[in-house]
């Protein structure tokens, strides 16, 4: 086989690589927290373009390699969003506000679909589509921004990351080595673009094989339990509250030897303060709500099938905590699943209540 359709193939294996870490991320449920969804769809997108540069250098007509050419180029225009917003909430609070970096990707892909007129020049190797200079700068520099600021923040994560675990440390500086040498290829592709040659696409295999070793399920706990711990530098744990859906109180702890609040007349009152913004704003949807805050001090809220936890957090929590209480929560519902459903109100009939509300306060994870 010639070696240029050798080259030409590794597209084809940068897009099995990146579909392979979607599956094992989606196959482990890792797909709850906006970090998870950020990260799967960066690699889905990011095997998508693959696919579709391997089918544009194959394409058997204009027409075909001009359709293969805008849903890559579309597929890549949304994944660096979702790279940069994955670096960005890693270790950081989801804002709603960063979704508005969707905003620029859509102008651009709608751009490219409507306004976009290029030509499509049969070559020797196959196929090249050249856009308008002007537009073509506009979404490279748009791109290489993106790419910039993922970069930066995947650095951020190396250094906090080899703090904590140096052995993790190195898989994480493995991804941004990575990662910079896509960057590399994308710039290099442009002075070699004559050739033909998939160097951008070749050079993400890279990538995919170190983020794939990344998804193995001991580095992925071991990421999370690095960020975890870092995110509690940040915030404190005041107290917990495990109650039944109807309010009654099943377990509660406090930080160190301290006393909370009443616990009953917290539960009431909170319970009332929800069923009146449920009431009073149909807007909601009739949703409960999922946290109060005053001053540094927020009440954050998980609902279960059948009881609830409610956290006092003093700062800023992370959604590593949110899911720590869904999967708490859930694995508490499972183990006392007859009791709840038929629940008389006393505490002392569930299991293992002290274990899981201690588990908020131990500094190892159980992600």
């Amino acid at each position: 086989m010639d070696p240029q359709d050798i080259v030409r193939t590794l597209p084809l294996v940068t897009a099995g690589l990146f579909y392979a870490v979607v599956a094992v991320q989606v196959l482990r449920n890792r797909v709850r927290t906006w970090t998870e969804s950020f990260f799967v769809l960066f690699f889905f997108l990011g095997g998508t373009y693959a696919l579709c540069d391997f089918l544009f250098l194959r394409s058997t007509s204009p027409e075909e390699a001009l359709l293969f050419s805008r849903v890559g180029e579309s597929s890549l225009t949304l994944s660096v969003v979702c790279l940069f917003l994955f670096t960005q909430v890693f270790f950081r609070r989801m804002k709603k506000g960063y979704l508005a970096h969707f905003v620029p990707a859509l102008a651009f892909i709608g751009v490219t679909w409507v306004t976009r007129m290029p030509e499509v020049v049969r070559m020797p190797w196959g196929w090249d589509v050249h856009y308008h200079a002007a537009s073509d700068l506009g979404w490279t520099m748009y791109i290489l921004a993106y790419a910039a600021a993922s970069l930066w923040n995947l650095r951020r994560t190396y250094v906090i990351t080899l703090a904590h675990n140096r052995s993790l440390g190195r898989r994480i500086q493995a991804v941004v080595l990575g990662f910079l040498l896509c960057i590399v290829a994308g710039l290099a592709s442009y002075v070699i673009e004559e050739t033909g040659l998939p160097v951008f696409t070749s050079a993400m295999t890279a990538l995919g094989l170190t983020a794939l070793l990344l998804s193995s399920p001991a580095t992925w706990r071991s990421l999370l339990d690095t960020a975890r711990r870092w995110g509690r530098g940040r915030y404190s744990i005041e107290a917990v509250y495990l109650m039944y859906a109807d309010g009654t109180l099943i377990g509660s702890k406090f930080a160190g030897s301290q006393d909370g609040a009443d616990s009953d007349l917290f539960l009431a009152t909170l319970d009332t303060i929800q069923n009146f913004m449920r009431v009073s704003f149909p807007a909601a949807g009739g949703k409960w709500l999922r946290v109060l805050e005053q001053g540094d001090v927020r009440i954050v809220i998980e609902r279960g099938a059948l009881a609830s936890l409610v956290l006092v957090v003093k700062g800023e929590e992370d959604e590593f905590l949110r899911r720590q209480m869904k999967e708490t929560l859930g694995a508490y519902e499972t183990l006392n699943r007859d009791i709840l459903a038929k629940w008389k109100g006393v505490a002392r009939d569930a299991t293992g209540t002290e274990r899981f509300l201690d588990l908020f306060f131990a500094r190892e994870t159980f992600f």
